[in-house]
């Protein structure tokens, strides 16, 4: 990495058999004739790509490809990365590093102060969630979440705090700990022995913070019950609801509710008290985003009387159309 005189959004230059890395946001743009054949390049926004790849810049990512044919290379804010550079040869990184450092010098000339973004928090943050943060440890949790209580030594590892635009704030982390039990066995003298066996546990937690303080609800796949009855056959087949006020169920999941949900089927969630519990499996960035896009459809169409019977003025999650897509 070299670090640029300005934070600028993300672009993507790679030339050769470079390959974009998984989970990037960008669109294809066209490569500057400067550049010629062989290259692709992704940008959010062709014209600040069209901006930043100047003749000169031009001319010296060609030279470094010139090097190193399957150059990938990538603006991350202040940063200029580059991958697999040739490290195990001095006698290339050396000229290798200074045209990278040519590279940023060409960029920090072009005329491109109108691109540039605003400085985040100092804290780790993750790729296009502005919102997210990381907070690694934090067993101050275990006496607030739905964990497993039984067996000893409980932590948190891998805690994440955020949200995502106007949608629900969340928490999400792995909760460890560790069981005992004593086991029998017969040792090779045919004596009967005892010994005791540490098995270790793990488990992923996953909740939203809800706007007020909501009656219980839980929504999941047919496997978790039969549940409420609605008037939906088809969805009835689908899903399971349980609730402790029945006309609760029936005022939340109306039909185009039920729609909504039979578009996105969703992990089994839990409605207690102020927070939406997901019975999910993976702890992963692609989970927790793809259940918070879910959520926020989700309460956006909870009708306004019922958020005003919660105590709630009017909806706090106007209507929007959304459609989270699988892994979105």
């Amino acid at each position: 990495m070299v670090t640029l005189s300005r934070r600028l959004p993300e672009l993507w230059v790679m030339a050769g058999q470079a390959q974009l890395r998984y989970g990037v946001v960008a669109s294809k743009v066209a490569v500057p004739a400067q550049l010629g054949s062989g290259w692709r390049i992704g940008a959010l926004d062709p014209a600040y790509a069209a901006e930043v790849l100047t003749t000169q810049v031009c001319e010296q990512l060609k030279a470094m490809a010139a090097v190193h044919p399957d150059l990938n290379l990538g603006i991350d804010g202040d940063q200029l990365v580059v991958l697999d550079p040739p490290r195990k040869d001095a006698e290339i990184l050396a000229p290798w590093l200074e045209q990278l450092a040519t590279v940023a010098g060409a960029i920090d000339a072009a005329a491109i102060d109108s691109w540039v973004q605003p400085e985040p928090p100092l804290r780790m943050r993750f790729y296009q969630h502005p919102d997210w943060y990381w907070v690694g440890e934090d067993d101050s949790l275990l006496e607030t979440t739905p964990v497993k209580r039984s067996g000893y030594d409980h932590g948190t590892k891998d805690v994440i705090r955020g949200r995502d635009g106007d949608g629900p704030p969340f928490v999400a982390f792995v909760h460890e700990w560790k069981t005992r039990r004593t086991e029998s066995y017969t040792d090779s003298e045919g004596r009967s022995q005892t010994r005791t066996v540490v098995e270790n546990h793990s488990e992923t937690i996953l909740g939203f913070q809800l706007p007020a303080r909501m009656p219980y609800l839980k929504v999941g796949l047919r496997g978790i019950g039969r549940g409420i009855s609605f008037e939906s056959g088809a969805f009835n087949d689908q899903f399971a609801v349980h609730a402790d006020d029945t006309k609760y169920a029936y005022d939340v999941i109306h039909p185009r509710q039920m729609e909504y949900l039979m578009a996105n089927p969703p992990a089994t969630f839990e409605c207690v008290d102020d927070w939406a519990w997901f019975e999910v499996d993976v702890h992963s960035q692609e989970v927790i985003g793809h259940s918070s896009h879910f959520l926020r459809g989700f309460l956006s169409r909870i009708p306004r009387f019922v958020w005003r019977n919660l105590g709630l003025q009017d909806s706090p999650y106007p209507p929007l159309d959304l459609t989270p897509s699988r892994g979105a």
